[in-house]
């Protein structure tokens, strides 16, 4: 069903209509606004006609799409040239295997499915970095398992993109979750032994998204979108605490002892630190630009630099990011 949301371009739309799953969620929104601006028609999803719009989200129509009960949709599939697939279960909430199958393979494979039917040229997955056979999680099982069905679609241009930890103002994610606590100046755990964290501002995201779209040599392909550097847990509670001058006690705890927490933490209805982020952590590993850098063209900045793009650090940095060719 459609929810109509007229807007009035901030440029004329020359470029397809594209179709955009969760687009009121952290990815969603910020790509809505980049794809909008340079040209694209956009459209989105949510996940239930309750969910508010934002007045200022650019964006034609809004239809209802639940992940959990894709059948009950109605989308004209066949509008769109590409749909960027950005809704699912996250890890934000209670480790659920059932729940994030349902959503994140069934919900991937009956919209993935219907594009076919509809004959959508190009169909872009976000994934995450933390879904590999390693980590245990829910979410990164449930992401592993829909990259599968992405891959086994016949029919379609495919491509699956897997983010970093993405750094940006949205009050979502893990991100935003160790800048509170930073931010607090109250004691930080740093948690040990975690050494292959890897970040991606927003817009470098956005950028590596769309370019995603009309990039050839992108279909078939899955490509880790990060910068190069790897971190510890320690390296970004210190770049944090160092960009607005927060002084911040410290207490080392092991990644087990901060999976007790989140265990305990659980039942709460918008909790800390849950089971999967600390999985996501454990089980991080270093990132392969190299589809990224050669097919894409792009380079994303690191943490420090992408933490002064957002206001919160002043230095001699690029305001954008390194793009490699046009």
């Amino acid at each position: 069903m459609a929810q109509g949301t007229p807007r009035k371009f901030r440029r004329q739309a020359i470029k397809p209509a594209i179709l955009i799953t969760g687009i009121t969620g952290m990815i969603g929104s910020a790509l809505a606004e980049h794809l909008s601006d340079v040209g694209y028609q956009v459209h989105g999803t949510v996940r239930s006609s309750q969910v508010g719009i934002p007045s200022n989200l650019p964006v034609e129509h809004v239809y209802t799409y639940n992940l959990e009960d894709p059948m009950v949709s109605v989308i004209p599939l066949h509008m769109f040239d590409s749909i960027i697939h950005c809704a699912a279960v996250t890890s934000e909430m209670d480790s659920d295997l059932v729940r994030s199958r349902r959503a994140n393979v069934d919900g991937t494979k009956f919209i993935i499915t219907e594009a076919i039917r509809s004959r959508v040229r190009r169909f872009i997955y976000i994934s995450s970095m933390s879904a590999h056979p390693a980590n245990p999680s829910a979410y990164a099982r449930s992401k592993l398992e829909a990259e599968r069905v992405v891959r086994s679609a016949r029919g379609i241009e495919w491509v699956i993109l897997r983010p970093g930890l993405v750094v940006s103002r949205s009050p979502r994610g893990i991100f935003s979750k160790i800048f509170k606590l930073v931010s607090t100046g109250w004691v930080v755990p740093i948690v040990t032994g975690i050494n292959n964290l890897s970040t991606v501002h927003i817009d470098d995201l956005c950028e590596a998204i769309s370019r995603s779209i009309e990039t050839k040599h992108a279909a078939g392909l899955s490509i880790d979108v990060a910068a190069e550097e790897c971190l510890t847990f320690s390296d970004i509670v210190d770049a944090l605490a160092n960009s607005n001058g927060t002084r911040i006690r410290r207490l080392r705890v092991t990644p087990w002892a901060l999976l007790g927490a989140a265990y305990c933490l659980r039942w709460t209805k918008s909790p800390a630190v849950t089971r999967d982020n600390v999985y996501g952590l454990i089980n991080a590993r270093s990132p392969d630009s190299s589809h990224l850098v050669k097919i894409l063209g792009l380079e994303p900045t690191n943490l420090r630099e992408s933490l002064e793009r957002l206001g919160l650090l002043n230095g001699p940095f690029s305001s954008r990011p390194r793009h490699l060719h046009s």
